[in-house]
């Protein structure tokens, strides 16, 4: 008590330093409201904005700076062979499983398949014939895996709960009989419900007691550890998945991984949250403008199956991703980015965990720095100015500043800041300042009146 009457005492000597106490007062109350604003519906779609913006600016600086430099935007330990034709609605079984068979024999460590090989496809000449689609991708299916155990590779297949019929029988004893380098992971986008755009990699599925882990995390563990400890990473981390921690953490050389619990459709994790290095033709263009493609720039980076005979020594010791750029096959996603092929999805995921992208929060005490900084300038200001020329000039400043410093945290070490709430904070102290005021006039008028 003996505190709080100095301070009152001190706050009545002169009017402005009771308003400055007020105003402080105002702003920590604005500050805890919007401290858990991502709680809500309108807080979570202002994060989703606030994201979208940052990774749009950051991508663009990264293909421009890739561009610059000389170099691929992503990893070096990443090739990429596309089908950009398909027969109908599904890739030819034949090429594919020869690009499979043909990446493994040119040395690749891991490779990705990001094409629904789950679902047989049509057969037009008669079963078991040479031009039996689903016959000769399973033969060259085969052919691979034997090369992968050879030379201690790892080909990942996505996972299916059930395959039906006599193709997905002879699949699945496949699988089965090479399951020591043939590895199934979850390929599906984890959509935002708001409006289905994929921003969040999926870590993992867990279904059943039994834990699926997501292709791109796969691929990462396999090409650092190898098969022998990579299998023993994934053990490790289905037991603590189960035993229901919340924080997994999958160390890599002077980085490690946090996979979070997404049981929770509703739970947050920035951690989980896309950071594009490739799109796109289309998208890269319309976000950069008229840059130079690095799939055609890097001819070592992107293949298409017929490429693939005469480029030896370049896929060896690599990750490979296989996916497909024909529209008819439906594996196109909306990203924040623009529409792209799923595979984009796959390749930016692998190089995020391998180039030590993964955005986080500011720490604790950073964001309680950043509160106090803005509530002390806004009750300051708001001393000497009204409101109404108070707030515009706080908004603005704060939003070029704030805006400024938060892409720079985002582009140089994946810290997340909003700098959204500043503004919003302002706007909020506003309203409450003209809302005590109007009270303290009424208040007056009614004490003179009463007199």
């Amino acid at each position: 008590m003996y505190i709080f009457g100095k301070i009152l005492s001190w706050c009545r000597r002169t009017p402005w330093r009771w308003k400055f106490i007020v105003n402080l007062i105002l702003g920590t109350v604005v500050s805890c409201f919007l401290w858990n604003a991502y709680s809500f519906k309108s807080g979570y779609s202002l994060l989703n904005a606030v994201y979208d913006s940052l990774v749009k600016e950051d991508f663009r600086q990264a293909v421009l700076k890739s561009e610059s430099q000389g170099k691929p935007p992503i990893s070096e330990h990443i090739r990429i062979l596309s089908f950009k034709n398909s027969n109908g609605f599904w890739t030819p079984r034949d090429e594919l499983g020869k690009s499979i068979f043909r990446s493994m024999e040119l040395g690749a460590k891991v490779l990705v398949i990001d094409i629904d090989i789950n679902t047989p496809v049509p057969v037009r000449y008669e079963k078991d014939s040479p031009a039996d689609e689903n016959r000769v991708f399973l033969d060259y299916l085969k052919q691979a895996a034997m090369t992968a155990r050879s030379n201690q590779s790892v080909i990942v297949v996505p996972h299916a709960e059930k395959i039906q019929g006599e193709y997905g029988q002879k699949l699945e004893k496949l699988i089965s009989d090479y399951q020591d380098v043939i590895k199934t992971g979850i390929v599906t986008a984890f959509r935002d419900t708001s409006d289905y755009q994929a921003r969040h990699l999926r870590f993992y599925e867990k279904k059943d007691k039994q834990v699926y882990f997501s292709v791109q995390i796969l691929a990462a563990v396999y090409f650092h550890y190898g098969i022998e400890a990579g299998d023993k990473i994934f053990t490790e981390k289905t037991e603590e998945i189960l035993q229901g921690k919340e924080k997994i953490h999958i160390f890599f050389p002077e980085r490690k991984v946090i996979l979070y619990s997404q049981d929770d459709p509703n739970a947050e994790h920035l951690e989980a949250r896309y950071l594009f290095r490739l799109a796109s033709r289309d998208v890269a263009t319309g976000l950069c403008g008229n840059v130079s493609d690095p799939l055609i720039a890097y001819p070592d980076l992107y293949l298409s199956p017929g490429g693939l005979l005469d480029r030896d020594k370049i896929y060896k010791g690599k990750i490979v991703v296989i996916g497909s750029e024909a529209k008819e096959t439906g594996d196109f996603h909306a990203t924040p980015l623009g529409e792209m092929p799923g595979f984009y999805l796959i390749v930016n995921g692998i190089n995020l965990i391998l180039e030590g992208l993964q955005i986080h929060e500011a720490k604790l005490i950073i964001r309680i720095l950043i509160e106090l900084l803005v509530i002390l300038i806004s009750s300051l200001v708001c001393v000497y100015l009204p409101s109404t020329v108070s707030a515009p000039i706080l908004a603005l400043g704060f939003y070029i500043s704030f805006s400024s410093f938060s892409f720079w945290l985002f582009s140089n070490s994946c810290i997340f800041i909003d700098f959204w709430l500043p503004v919003l904070g302002v706007e909020f102290g506003r309203l409450l300042s003209d809302i005590a005021e109007f009270f303290s006039k009424y208040f007056s008028q009614k004490k003179e009146y009463e007199q």
